[in-house]
C-alpha cells in the first residue's frame, strides 16, 4: 500500500500464425505493460505496412469532426461536455466489422452535413453511435500500435512486458490458449539496473487520491507511494479550512450528483468528484466541532476560531510539523541504507520539534541541547547550505498557518452573510429577497471557498510535503487493454 506493486518481466515466443490471437487475448485480460523488444536473438522489430492502420487515423478524424459539429449545434450534449458522455455499451459486431463502421459513418456524415448551414433535428442515438465509433477506432489503433512493440523472425513472434508477480500464471494460461500450447514463456525479476514501470495499488476509498500523486509525478518503482498518507491529510486539512455543516453537505450532494452523471470515460473527473465527497464530509465533521451551519453558530464547539485565533494558529503549525515529519520519515524509509540521508533527516526532525517546544518551555535545557545537536548534524551534512535548510524548515512551518487564516476567513464571511437576516423587518418581500440573495451568496462562497481551500491544500502537499521525500520520476504502468469494454 505504501509501495508500488511488485512486478516481474515476462518474455514470450510463439509461432507467427497465432499473432492475432495473442494480441486479442492480451488486450482482453488487460494486465500486461508491453515494452519494445527491439533486435534480440535474430528477432527484428515489427514494421507495419497495413492499409487498415493507415485508414484508421483518417476515420478517427472524420468521426471527431462530426461529433464536434453535432455538439456545436445542440444543447443536448452540454452536460456531456462537462461531465463526459454517458456510458454506451459496445457489442462485438461494432468492434469486429470495420466495413460496417465505415458505411454507417458515411451515412451519418451525409445526414448531418447540412448542420453546417441550417439547424437539423438531432437524434441522440446517432450521437451515441458516433461515440461508439470513436472508441472502437481508438481501440483498433491501440492494438496495431501494440503490435509494433513486438519483434519477429521468419516464423516466430516475440514480445516482452511487465506484469504483477501474482498474475503471471493468468498470462501464461491465456497465451497457451491463444497459441494452442505452442509458446515459450520466461519470467525474470527486475535487475538492479532496470527501471520497471510503477503500478499503484491502494484501497478503494483511497484510490481517487492517486490523481494528486500522479499529477505531481509518478512514484519510482522503489519509491514510497504517498497516496494513502495524503488521502487522510488532504481531507483533514481541507475540513479545517472549510468547516461548516451546511456548505459541506451542499458539496457532498453536488459531488454525488456529478459522480453518477460522469462516465467511466473520464476517470479523472469521477475520482475528483469522489475526492470532493470526502472533502464535504470532512467539512461537515469540522463544522460540527466548531458549531457552524451556513454561518449560524448553533452550538458551543470544542474550538471557536474567531475568538481563539492564537490557538488556531498554533494548531495549524503543529499540523504542519507533523505533516512535514511524516514526509521526512518517508525519505528515511526510501533510502534506509544511506547514512548521510539518515543523519540529515534526523537532524531536521530534531531542529523542527525542539524549536517548537522551546516556544512553550523556554527554560528546559533538554530542548536547547536537542536543537544544538540538530543544527550540528545539519552543519556536518550540508555545511554552508545550513542557513538554506533552516530557513526552508521555518518557511514550511509558517506556511501551514494558512490553514488557520483560510479557516477563520471562511467563518467570518459565512457569519457576515447570515448576519443581515437580523436586520429584516419581517415582511414577506424582504424575507424573499434575503433568501434569493443568500442563495446566490452561498453559491459564490461554496464555489470560491472550495476552489481556494483545495488549491491551498494542494500547495501545502506539493511544496511542503512532497518536497521532503518525493521525486516522482517513475514511469506509469500502462496495461495494454480495451479502451471501452
Amino acid at each position: 500500500m505504501l509501495r508500488p506493486v511488485r512486478l516481474v518481466r515476462i518474455l514470450c515466443t510463439f509461432p507467427k500464425k497465432f499473432t492475432g490471437n495473442v494480441i486479442s487475448k492480451l488486450q482482453d485480460i488487460g494486465i500486461v505493460h508491453l515494452i519494445r523488444t527491439g533486435e534480440i536473438n535474430g528477432f527484428k522489430p515489427v514494421k507495419l505496412d497495413n492499409d487498415e492502420y493507415n485508414k484508421l487515423p483518417l476515420l478517427l478524424k472524420r468521426t471527431n469532426s462530426l461529433i464536434k459539429l453535432i455538439e456545436s449545434r445542440t444543447l443536448k450534449p452540454v452536460m456531456r461536455k462537462f461531465f463526459g458522455p454517458m456510458y454506451v455499451s459496445v457489442s462485438s459486431k461494432d468492434y469486429d466489422d470495420l466495413g460496417r463502421l465505415v458505411k454507417q459513418l458515411k451515412q451519418l456524415e451525409t445526414k448531418y452535413m447540412e448542420l453546417k448551414y441550417v439547424r437539423t433535428k438531432i437524434n441522440i442515438s446517432d450521437y451515441n453511435q458516433l461515440l461508439i465509433f470513436r472508441d472502437v477506432i481508438n481501440d483498433k489503433l491501440d492494438r496495431l500500435k501494440a503490435l509494433q512493440l513486438f519483434s519477429e523472425s521468419k516464423f516466430l513472434m516475440l514480445f516482452q512486458g511487465w506484469v504483477q508477480h501474482d498474475k503471471v500464471e493468468r498470462v501464461k494460461n491465456v497465451i497457451n490458449i491463444a497459441t494452442e500450447d505452442k509458446s515459450a514463456f520466461e519470467v525474470h525479476n527486475p535487475k538492479p539496473d532496470e527501471d520497471p514501470p510503477t503500478l499503484l495499488r491502494n484501497l478503494r476509498m483511497v484510490k481517487p487520491f492517486e490523481i494528486f500523486t500522479e499529477y505531481y509525478g509518478t512514484p519510482g518503482y522503489k519509491e514510497i507511494d504517498p497516496t494513502f498518507i495524503i488521502a487522510f491529510s488532504f481531507t483533514f486539512i481541507f475540513g479545517l479550512m472549510f468547516a461548516d455543516i451546511g456548505y459541506g453537505l451542499s458539496l457532498v450532494v453536488l459531488s454525488i450528483f456529478a459522480y453518477f452523471y460522469t462516465t467511466k470515460e473520464s476517470m479523472f473527473r469521477r475520482n475528483l468528484n469522489l475526492v470532493l465527497v470526502y472533502f464535504g464530509l470532512s467539512s461537515m465533521f469540522f463544522g460540527f466541532l466548531v458549531g457552524e451551519f451556513f454561518g449560524i453558530h448553533f452550538r458551543k464547539g470544542v474550538l471557536d476560531p474567531v475568538n481563539d485565533i492564537l490557538l488556531f494558529l498554533i494548531i495549524s503549525v503543529l499540523i504542519g510539523l507533523v505533516h512535514m515529519s511524516i514526509g521526512i520519515l518517508s525519505k528515511i524509509l526510501t533510502n534506509i541504507k544511506d547514512k548521510k540521508n539518515l543523519i540529515h533527516a534526523l537532524s531536521l526532525l530534531l531542529v523542527m520539534w525542539s524549536a517548537f517546544s522551546i516556544y512553550f518551555q523556554r527554560d528546559l535545557v533538554l530542548n536547547k541541547i536537542l536543537l544544538g545537536i540538530g543544527i550540528l548534524g545539519l552543519l556536518i551534512i550540508k555545511k554552508f547550505e545550513i542557513l538554506k535548510e533552516l530557513s526552508s524548515v521555518l518557511v514550511g512551518a509558517v506556511s501551514y498557518m494558512r490553514i488557520a487564516i483560510l479557516g477563520l476567513g471562511h467563518l467570518i464571511i459565512n457569519r457576515l452573510l447570515i448576519s443581515s437576516f437580523s436586520n429584516l423587518s419581517g415582511s414577506l418581500i424582504e424575507i424573499s429577497l434575503f433568501l434569493i440573495l443568500f442563495f446566490i451568496g452561498s453559491l459564490i462562497v461554496l464555489t470560491f471557498g472550495v476552489f481556494v481551500a483545495a488549491i491551498q491544500v494542494l500547495r501545502l502537499h506539493w511544496l511542503e510535503f512532497y518536497s521532503q521525500f518525493f521525486i516522482g520520476k517513475g514511469k506509469k504502468f500502462e496495461a495494454f487493454k480495451h479502451s471501452v469494454f
